[in-house]
Order: C-alpha cells, then structure tokens, then sequence
C-alpha cells in the first residue's frame, strides 16, 4: 500500500519505522501541491492530512475534491475545544469529502488498520467492467466476448480490475504491484511484465489484434478504451 502524508504544520510523530507500517510504502511530502499532484497521479494511492488547525481541515479536504483527487484521504486533526466543538469539526471534514477523521494521536496500528479498510473498501468496484468488444466480470475472474469466455487466476484478475477501472490513464507500477500483492511479499517488479504479457495473450481472442494494454515506459500501463485503441 502507498500512503502518502502531508502536514500542515509540524509532522505528527506517526513512528514509520514500527511494525504496523510493514509493507507500506510511506512518502511524506511538505509541500501541499506536491502532496495533492502525488494522489491525483496515483488515485489507488491512500492520503494522510495532518491539520494543525482543525478548522481549516474542511476546506483542505473541500479543494482536494473540486481539484478531482479521487483518492482515499484520512485526516488527522489536532483537536482541542469541548466534545461538541471537536465533533462538529470532524463531522464538517468528513461532509467536505474525507473518507476518515482521527485525532492525531491514534495507535499507529489503528491508523495503518484504518488505511488498509480504506483502501479495501475502494478497491473493488462491483459488476462488470466493460473491456473491447466484451466484458470482464471481476466476481468470478471471467472475459467473456465475441461467444469466448477467458478465465483468469486471481492476480491477473486483480490487475486486469485494476486497469480496466482506469480506462486511458496510466496505472503506476507501485499500483499495480498493490493490486497483486497489496503490500505484502511482494516479488521484485519487474514480475509485472510477465501477468501483462498474459493478460494481453488472454484477452486476444475476445479483443482481437486492437492493442489493449499500453506500456507507459518509465512510468506503468494503461489499458486503451475503444476510442484510444482505434
């Protein structure tokens, strides 16, 4: 999983180097810009906002989203006030758009818990996905098309869900390593060549000779929309 953190003012003590953060790739950023530029990238990325102030926390949150940042974001508030007061500030922040509000003291192992459910939560959009010239059904690893139906394993389904869900942009390599192996034993990454070269012989018979799976040298794949593969 790819977290990256921002803090408004000082950063929190969030103890990067314990064992709750194990497998997650943690890139604190200073910059506000830098930080809103990373998620809007990387959308499967997960992103931490630290206020400082609580009050300006929904308008934090509100620019993200008027900025198109489809990605996950749990924030951090330094709280102070009576109960109501601070309710009424975490309330205001999840109605801007923050998907989590936590006080800025919370058990890393919670905070890393709260991201994965997150993220889990996200992940996985239900009922099929359009593909060229057919359909892809991530509930029971099928293609289907053209009368043929492809089955995947469970990984390549994870990635080819990954893709298809982001038709014409391209898919970062730590993403797509995330969907094979959500953070955990992962293989060096260079094993994605091998699933995309399956995933491209797979899908052949249903999408014919179109190119379906671009290689963004450098960067990660995209997968072509009709449109773009024409």
């Amino acid at each position: 999983m790819m977290v990256a953190v921002h803090a408004t003012g000082d950063f929190p003590d969030l103890q990067y180097l314990s064992a709750a953060w194990n497998g997650v790739r943690v890139f604190a950023v200073t910059n506000r810009q830098a930080f809103s530029s990373l998620l809007f990238r990387d959308p499967d990325a997960v992103g931490v906002l630290h206020c400082h102030l609580a009050e300006l926390a929904p308008q934090f949150v509100r620019c993200m989203r008027e900025g198109n940042i489809e990605s996950s974001v749990l924030v951090l508030l330094r709280e102070r006030g009576t109960p109501e007061h601070r309710s009424q500030r975490r309330a205001q922040t999840l109605i801007a758009g923050a998907d989590d509000v936590q006080p800025e003291g919370i058990d890393p192992r919670e905070l890393v818990a709260r991201l994965r459910a997150i993220q889990q939560r996200t992940r996985s959009p239900s009922g099929l996905i359009d593909i060229p010239s057919g359909r892809f059904d991530p509930s029971n690893y099928t293609a289907s098309g053209s009368g043929i139906v492809v089955q995947f394993s469970g990984k390549e389904s994870a990635l080819l869900q990954t893709l298809a869900t982001r038709p014409g942009s391209c898919v970062s390599k730590a993403s797509c390593m995330q969907a094979l192996y959500g953070g955990r034993d992962e293989a060096q990454v260079k094993i994605l060549d091998v699933f995309i070269h399956k995933l491209r012989r797979k899908l052949k018979p249903i999408c014919g000779d179109r190119p379906v799976i671009e290689t963004v040298w450098g960067e990660g794949y995209r997968f072509l929309v009709d449109e773009v593969a024409a």
